[in-house]
């Protein structure tokens, strides 16, 4: 083979790679849902009156309990510090709540969820942390070209203290009222359970 052959052979190579690495980019950017920006009201959060430490959140309504007093319905130790891990699914809402033994279990908690998902907002004050996400619009798979589909999902993260909850609608359009509404559901829903703390520990 010749120099100028061999120089033909390896641009013609170099030329495939690259168009190979455009397909898999093209390909990977398919997968990314469409964003858009949500409708989310933190307010009634950041008005709950907040102790120091959050000592139970047993009278919150649930779905489903996966740990109590730190252990599984197996009675083994639930990772990451979590005191109470439960779910409530209220219709097209999804409450996922943790109560941590301590503030930094939480907080690593809650970061864990805000780097793996789109910021819009994120908003810090007086021991709580309140993150917003993108509203997130499904694709189908590659057999379906990658379509957008008629599935939305807008979510929000909350830490208090050392409680986190993070919650997810899913809808079947990009603006709605939902999660406005599920917000405030959900501060009603710790205001009670700290009032019944309350109430018991004196």
């Amino acid at each position: 083979m010749t120099p100028r052959t061999f120089t033909k052979c390896l641009v013609a190579t170099c030329c495939l790679l690259l168009v190979a690495c455009g397909c898999v980019v093209t390909s990977v950017r398919g997968l990314w849902p469409l964003q858009y920006k949500p409708s989310c009201d933190i307010q009634p959060i950041l008005t709950i009156p907040m102790p120091d430490h959050v000592e139970t959140l047993a009278a919150c309504p649930r779905d489903e309990t996966y740990a109590v007093d730190g252990r599984s319905k197996d009675g083994d130790k639930w990772p990451d510090d979590t005191k109470e891990f439960f779910r409530l699914q209220r219709g097209a809402v999804r409450y996922d709540f943790w109560l941590h033994f301590d503030e930094s279990a939480a907080i690593k908690n809650y970061q864990r969820d805000k780097h793996s998902r789109h910021v819009y907002r994120e908003t810090s004050h007086d021991g709580r942390s309140i993150c917003v996400y993108y509203t997130e619009q499904e694709r189908a798979d590659g057999e379906g070209g990658f379509e957008p589909m008629g599935i939305y999902h807008a979510r929000a993260s909350f830490r208090l203290r050392n409680a986190y909850v993070y919650v997810e609608t899913t809808e079947g359009q990009s603006k709605s009222e939902t999660l406005n509404l599920a917000v405030r559901d959900l501060a009603q829903m710790l205001t009670v359970a700290l009032e019944a703390t309350n109430q018991r520990a004196r």
